[in-house]
């Protein structure tokens, strides 16, 4: 293997990103051991934030990021009477980011979900919400319908 091959960055990417500032709750389908107590948890969460979305997955920006490898539901709020967007995703990277404050930078975790699921008819919806993402620069819950 070529050493330019060792590290592919963005360039592995079958399908292009889309910028998008949406708020998203995600699931835990997998127990994760609580960091304080050590018990084994479901951890839910409605506060956080999808970056960008792709075909197969989104990037999250959250307080408390999953564990690679952790199987979640992504909510995802649409407009509409048929409820939210719920697909099952894969935690397939974790790193920390800053986000710049009022009182300075606060670390903050980005996670790369993999799409690994859902009914059709959501995954429909998801692939939906894609394309209204590539057309409206600005998404946001208004632009998912």
């Amino acid at each position: 293997m070529s050493e330019g091959k060792l590290f592919q960055g963005p360039d592995k990417r079958r399908d292009p990103r889309v910028a998008a500032q949406m708020r998203v709750g995600t699931s835990s389908i997998d127990p994760v051991r609580d960091p304080v107590t050590g018990e084994l948890c479901f951890v839910a969460t409605d506060d956080d934030c999808a970056l960008d979305v792709s075909r197969r997955g989104l990037r999250l920006r959250c307080a408390r990021p999953p564990t690679v490898g952790t199987r979640m539901v992504v909510h995802i709020p649409a407009d509409g009477d048929d409820g939210p967007i719920e697909v099952v995703g894969r935690a397939r990277w974790v790193t920390v980011e800053f986000e710049r404050g009022v009182q300075g930078a606060r670390a903050v975790g980005a996670v790369g979900i993999e799409l690994v699921g859902g009914s059709p008819a959501a995954l429909d919806r998801f692939e939906r919400c894609v394309s209204r993402c590539q057309t409206n620069p600005v998404a946001g819950p208004e632009a998912l319908g």
